[in-house]
């Protein structure tokens, strides 16, 4: 809903949309940065619209929890995700037993951001800007950023990257590209899925844990690189009712 009303020039009701997202589920807050760039884009003072619209409604929905019981509310929030240890599902079950390890137990975060930030960046830059078709990639790259480099990886971190990542894979696909291209990127997230799903059996053996956090980590990042070269070749294609650029590889 917020993306829509962004796109719309809606900012203040996206930020409102976008806050109740957070509220439901805190990892949604890494899609401020493509929504917020979006806003910018369409007008210089909605992404201000935008960060306040949502800041408010979420210190509002917070405000009552705090209130009643504020250190459970601060452990939820800050604390608790620090204390979780290093797991399956990940590229950073490969420094088990190493320095590397109580560093990422703390600060993976900052890597799944920093990635997050510097692709959408590299989208929004892009001649054309974060058009239509770019949006949506940037939506499904910044959920990806999470799945990609979160100490631990859980089956549903991927829902996000296919919900977004197939409205964008159909939102360019026309009927030149064959049934392949539709239905490649939602069938390979889906198997990703079914991957993490066996990586979180309980009592794996170490290396096989590393194996399939290897593995989930090269697919995962081989699909963002092929959707951030798909949209960094040119202003999106024409998409069904909408005006748009036609793409100079079209």
């Amino acid at each position: 809903m917020a993306a829509r009303l962004v796109d719309g020039e809606q900012a203040g009701r996206a930020g409102i949309a976008f806050a109740l997202a957070v509220l439901s589920r805190s990892s949604a807050v890494l899609l401020a940065v493509p929504l917020a760039l979006a806003a910018l884009q369409r007008r210089r003072t909605a992404a201000l619209r935008f960060l306040v619209a949502g800041a408010l409604t979420g210190v509002a929905g917070l405000l009552p929890f705090v209130i009643a019981d504020p250190a459970d509310v601060i452990h939820s929030l800050f604390t608790y995700r620090g204390g979780l240890v290093v797991g399956a599902g990940s590229i950073w079950s490969l420094s088990y037993g190493s320095g590397l390890e109580a560093v990422v137990k703390h600060w993976d975060i900052a890597a799944v951001a920093a990635v997050g930030v510097a692709m959408n960046l590299w989208l929004a830059t892009r001649p054309g800007g974060l058009d239509r078709s770019r949006f949506f990639a940037a939506m499904t790259l910044s959920s990806a950023s999470f799945a990609l480099l979160a100490k631990t990886v859980w089956p549903y971190y991927l829902f996000e990257v296919f919900v977004f990542g197939t409205v964008w894979a159909f939102g360019r696909w026309k009927p030149a590209d064959g049934v392949v291209r539709l239905v490649f990127l939602p069938l390979a997230i889906s198997i990703f899925g079914m991957v993490a799903e066996v990586g979180s059996e309980q009592g794996l053996a170490t290396r096989l844990v590393q194996l399939e956090g290897a593995g989930m980590f090269a697919m995962l990042g081989l699909t963002t690189a092929w959707i951030i070269w798909m949209s960094s070749a040119g202003p999106g294609r024409r998409e069904a009712g909408i005006s748009a650029a036609p793409s100079p590889l079209a």
